[in-house]
């Protein structure tokens, strides 16, 4: 995967959608923008339940001007996909937004400690049900072994289970799976979190 100006290279991107599309398998409609600009996201977001972003996330001192890093498959014209944008989304049935991304649930303002604005919050104000965000930095196979085992745990055994719980434990589960690999790496696998219903 292309490098962000000044952060690190994600290697793990291009395994965690293939460990997504083999999870989902034919159970839903997979659209990835090949050159993603942020009209064109916010266009793709209104259509559909689940939106899945595994790239950078930047946490701003003026928390509406965080953002996803929207970049080509070559790396170039870096895009910003700000939390102020998204917020003003309307969308209609979204169920689920999942960031795969680092500080995506992070607040870098001191004076504003005590508002939750931030990228995961934006997708719920946005009308997603469910945000599956992290609290700081991650480490890129933590973040794709989460991935996988969430949409593998997710998509199994649809009956008979109401979708709100089924999504809060499949995203425990996942968290712990690799809690259990690395228990005294905390910094690993404590900053997944799940927000919303």
């Amino acid at each position: 995967m292309p490098k962000t100006p000044g952060a690190i290279s994600l290697p793990g991107v291009d395994k965690e959608v293939q460990y997504i599309r083999d999870s989902v398998e034919n159970a839903i409609e997979i659209t990835a923008p090949s050159s993603p600009t942020p009209a064109e996201v916010l266009k793709q977001v209104q259509h559909h339940d689940i939106a899945h972003f595994s790239c950078h996330g930047v946490s701003d001192i003026n928390p509406s001007d965080g953002h996803l890093v929207l970049l080509t498959p070559d790396g170039n014209n870096a895009d910003r996909l700000l939390a102020r944008d998204i917020s003003s989304v309307n969308t209609q049935g979204a169920q689920l937004a999942y960031l795969s991304a680092c500080s995506s649930a992070k607040n870098a303002s001191t004076n504003l400690a005590d508002e939750v604005i931030h990228l995961a919050s934006a997708f719920q104000l946005a009308g997603f049900s469910h945000t599956l965000a992290n609290l700081w930095e991650t480490e890129d196979e933590a973040s794709s072994e989460v991935a996988r085992d969430f949409y593998n745990l997710l998509f199994q055994d649809r009956e008979n289970v109401d979708d709100h719980y089924r999504v809060a434990a499949a995203f425990h589960e996942a968290v712990k799976r690799v809690r259990d690999k690395r228990p005294n790496n905390y910094l690993g696998w404590a900053p997944f979190v799940h927000t919303g219903a």
